[in-house]
């Protein structure tokens, strides 16, 4: 009985404007200014790198690891599965104390078959990074040696690419090579070189940079690389020349597609 009077108490309370009022919200907090954006050469100069077109240079190659030292990582990665404890001892040391250049081989090691070889690499791959500097100031250096331009700067990136740490700093990169890719309507004898580099990532990179700016020269030597035994190359090399109309290129992209990773 009290409950049907209440209730109707307030039903005729709500109809006539006699409802209790409603309680004040509680005032918005206060948001903290945000900190302020840094910039590229301050991401650098707090990892305690320099900024001057010469010091970038000296970034990269550093990150770079050169040709002829493949050979010699290839082998310290076997040695990770050697029979001997000490041996994959040695080897797991020397590869990390090599730092990032090493990394981009690890990675494709921890792919092998062999699962001690897999373990080790995935191991050194982790002791690399926790040394390594932030992600964030690579790619602060690849966009300031875009800024400043020095006369470098293509053989630099080209080189670097198949070490760069993520996709976003390969793009970057990319980008850069594709705005210094023609000189006078020529294109840069080190991305005409890269066409044949023995490094599927620098050949993807100079075949879809070519085709992107349309050098014409090339056109002939970016088309064979449709064909390229790489399906990573295949793949870039033909959705550039997709995008500039090539009618043979997407069949490409759409073969290409089942031979790639997720």
């Amino acid at each position: 009985m009290r409950f049907g009077i209440s209730l109707c108490v307030l039903l005729l309370a709500g109809q006539f404007g006699l409802a209790q009022p409603k309680p004040t919200p509680p005032p918005e907090p206060k948001l903290e200014p945000k900190g302020k954006t840094l910039t590229d050469e301050q991401i650098l100069k707090d990892a305690g790198f320099k900024t001057d077109p010469a010091s970038l240079v000296e970034f990269f190659r550093k990150r770079t690891l050169a040709d002829d030292e493949r050979a010699k990582v290839q082998q310290l990665i076997k040695d990770l599965g050697a029979p001997v404890f000490r041996t994959r001892e040695l080897a797991s040391k020397d590869l990390v104390s090599r730092g990032p250049v090493v990394l981009e081989m690890l990675r494709d090691a921890m792919r092998n078959e062999a699962l001690e070889i897999a373990k080790r690499a995935e191991i050194c791959v982790k002791r690399i990074q926790e040394k390594d500097v932030a992600i964030d100031v690579p790619l602060a250096a690849v966009r300031l040696i875009g800024k400043q331009r020095p006369k470098e700067t293509v053989e630099t990136l080209l080189a670097y690419l198949p070490f760069a740490d993520n996709d976003y700093i390969a793009d970057e990169a990319r980008s850069i090579l594709s705005h210094m890719a023609l000189a006078e309507g020529k294109a840069h004898p080190a991305l005409v070189k890269g066409l044949a580099d023995s490094l599927p990532v620098r050949r993807a990179a100079a075949g879809e940079v070519l085709a992107r700016v349309g050098a014409k020269e090339q056109k002939d030597d970016v088309r064979k690389l449709l064909v390229d035994k790489d399906s990573y190359v295949r793949l870039r090399v033909a959705i550039a020349l997709a995008m500039t109309g090539d009618r043979e290129a997407p069949p490409v992209v759409i073969a290409a597609i089942p031979d790639l990773s997720v």
